[in-house]
């Protein structure tokens, strides 16, 4: 698994990027594309958006 963050100023406000890469097992891709995607995105979302509201408090 990677992950990778980048910070960018947008305007008055940042634009931040999250990028993860897995890199299954042989045989087991599947469960990435399949069940386990959807899931997935959707706590990235989730956590991203509790980040966000975080930093925005800190201002």
């Amino acid at each position: 698994m990677r992950g990778e963050f980048s910070f960018l100023p947008d305007g008055t406000g940042t634009n931040i990027r999250w990028t993860y890469e897995f890199l299954p097992r042989r045989g087991r891709g599947w469960v990435l594309r399949g069940p386990f995607k959807p899931l997935w995105q959707r706590y990235m979302q989730r956590a991203l958006g509790l980040m966000a509201e975080a930093a925005e408090a800190r201002r």
